[in-house]
C-alpha cells in the first residue's frame, strides 16, 4: 500500500517536498483495515506538506516491533504483543510542547479559521485505536515532527502467493472526467480532492455555493459536482444540487455530509446520491463512478 500511495503523494504534495520510502521485505502482516490506514496515511502527508511550506522531504517507513524490545512500545501504557509499526516523518516546522499536548485534541488546530477543522490527528488516532493499536508522536519545533502508527501483527503465518485479482474489490477509476468539489474545509478539500486525482479525476474546487454555482455558469467543463450539505452561501448544498440538476446538462452531482441531522424527508427530496463524511477512498470510487453513470438530466431552462 505504501509503495502504491508513493507516487500519487509526489503529485498531491508538489516537487518541493521529497518522498522517501523504507518498507522492508521482511515486513510482518498488520491486522488493520488498508481503506482507513490508506485515509490516514494520507492525511499524515497532508499535515506534514502544511509544516512544510518551503519544501523538506517527507518519509514513509515501516518497520516490525515488539512491546519487550521497541523503546516507544514501552513508553505506551498498556501496550503488550507484536505490532506493525507505520512513521511518517516530515522535515517541517514541527510543535511546541504545549501545541503537542493539545495536537490530538479533536477540533485543535492552529490553522487560521477556515483552513482547518483539526480533525486530522485525532482522527488517525482513533483509526489506530480501533483497530488494537497505538499512536505516537514525536516533534520538536524546527525540527520535524514523526508520527508512529502501531498496527497489532496479524495472527498466523501468511504464505507468499501470486495474488489473485478479484473484480468486486478492484476501484473503479475515472477517464479524467471534471470534478467539481464544493467544500469550504481545507483539510476536507485537501484530502478528497487527493482521493479524486489519485483515482483519475481532474479536479476544480470551491468555498461556497455562489462560487461554484458561478464556475458552472462560466461554461466549464464539469461532469460532475460534490457538494457539502452545509457549503456557506445563498444556496446550501442541497439547493444548489438542486439549482444543478435542474438547469445543466451533463453535469451529474452527489451531496455529502458529516451532520446527523440531515434527515431521511431531506435525501429524500433531492435526486442526487449521498454520501456520508467521513468516507473513505472506497466509498468515494463507487459512489462518483455510479453518479458518472447515471443518465443527465434534462435542464429544465
Amino acid at each position: 500500500m505504501i509503495k502504491t500511495l508513493a507516487p500519487l503523494l509526489s503529485r498531491t504534495l508538489g516537487g518541493r517536498i521529497v518522498i522517501k520510502q523504507n518498507v522492508p521485505t521482511d515486513l510482518w502482516h498488520a491486522y488493520a483495515d488498508v481503506v482507513h490506514l490508506e485515509s490516514a496515511v494520507l492525511n499524515l502527508a497532508l499535515n506534514a506538506r502544511d509544516a512544510m511550506p518551503n519544501g523538506g522531504s517527507l518519509t514513509l517507513e515501516c518497520s516490525n516491533a515488539s512491546a519487550e524490545t521497541c523503546e516507544i512500545l514501552r513508553n505506551i501504557d498498556g501496550a503488550s504483543g507484536e505490532f506493525v509499526c507505520v512513521a511518517v516523518a516530515d522535515t517541517g516546522s514541527g510543535m511546541s510542547e504545549d501545541v503537542q499536548q493539545r495536537a490530538l485534541q479533536p477540533f485543535f488546530t492552529t490553522k487560521k479559521f477556515g483552513d482547518g477543522s483539526g480533525l486530522g490527528l485525532s482522527t488517525v488516532e482513533g483509526f489506530c485505536g480501533q483497530s488494537g493499536g497505538h499512536l505516537w508522536m514525536k516533534s520538536k519545533e524546527n525540527h520535524g515532527t514523526t508520527i508512529y502508527m502501531f498496527l497489532p501483527r496479524a495472527p498466523g503465518v501468511a504464505t507468499a502467493v501470486e495474488p489473485v485479482a478479484d473484480p468486486s474489490m478492484a476501484l473503479p477509476k475515472g477517464n479524467g472526467e471534471h470534478v467539481l468539489v464544493g467544500e469550504d474545509d481545507e483539510e476536507v478539500r485537501s484530502l478528497t480532492t487527493t482521493m479524486l486525482e489519485g483515482l483519475n479525476y481532474r479536479t476544480t474546487w470551491s468555498p461556497t455555493a455562489d462560487a461554484a454555482l458561478q464556475l458552472v455558469q462560466a461554461g466549464s467543463d464539469f461532469d460532475l459536482a460534490l457538494i457539502d450539505v452545509r457549503l456557506p452561501g445563498r444556496l446550501n448544498g442541497f439547493e444548489l444540487a438542486d439549482t444543478l440538476n435542474d438547469g445543466f446538462a451533463g453535469i451529474r452531482t452527489v451531496i455529502y455530509s458529516g451532520y446527523p441531522e440531515v434527515s431521511d424527508r431531506e435525501l429524500g427530496q433531492i435526486a442526487s446520491p449521498f454520501l456520508r463524511k467521513p468516507f473513505s477512498r472506497r466509498e468515494l470510487a463507487l459512489v462518483v463512478a455510479s453518479a458518472l453513470e447515471r443518465p443527465a438530466t434534462d435542464p429544465q431552462r
